[in-house]
């Protein structure tokens, strides 16, 4: 009978680009370079970095995520709420008006 004591596994992967893990390998390696006490772990520097994130760089981060298209759609929501349902097809001449206009 295995009388082993199971632990919970308290961590789990996480995806991060290649560039990205670069960094944080240099920000671990300064962290514990002449330091002291238990060596600073990824997860000490992402849990305090998390932390000071605000509202307003989740906002950031979101916008710069979105593609041409994604804002597109989202200006085309807008005006067709307030247009009684404008057409998509309505809405992208109208744009293509305004483009012209400014040439």
């Amino acid at each position: 009978m295995n009388t082993k004591a199971k632990t919970a596994n308290t961590s789990s992967p996480v995806r991060i680009r290649t560039k990205t893990k670069a960094r944080l390998d240099e920000l671990l390696a300064s962290a514990n370079r002449h330091h002291t006490g238990r060596k600073v772990k990824a997860d000490d520097i992402i849990r305090h970095s998390l932390g000071l994130l605000a509202e307003s760089d989740l906002v950031l981060i979101k916008q710069s995520v979105k593609t041409n298209r994604d804002r597109f759609e989202e200006l085309y929501r807008k005006v067709s709420a307030r247009s009684n349902g404008l057409s998509k097809d309505a809405f992208l001449g109208n744009v293509l008006e305004q483009i012209a206009r400014n040439f």
